[in-house]
């Protein structure tokens, strides 16, 4: 058996730092209603411009409606990586 021509599972990094509008928008929207009290709690991951990445749960992010939306979000992300 030949070795694996795997170079590497991590995206190549962005070294331009260019701004996602879209995810600005999303950020400073979820900040507003966070400062309203609309939004309890939070988990998620984020993706830096080297290509690694970082996960973060604050505030009341617990129980099993949260855990349900990220099992959600995993699925809808495996699939979006499987058809890049």
């Amino acid at each position: 058996m030949g070795e694996p021509n795997i170079v590497s599972l991590a995206p190549k990094p962005d070294e331009s730092r260019k701004p996602s509008k879209v995810l600005v928008e999303w950020l400073e929207e979820t900040l507003s209603l966070a400062k309203k009290g609309e939004i309890q709690g939070i988990a998620g991951a984020v993706r830096f411009h080297d290509g690694s990445a970082a996960y973060h749960i604050m505030g009341m992010a617990g129980g099993f409606t949260v855990q349900g939306a990220m099992a959600t979000a995993l699925h809808i992300l495996s699939e979006n990586n499987l058809e890049d």
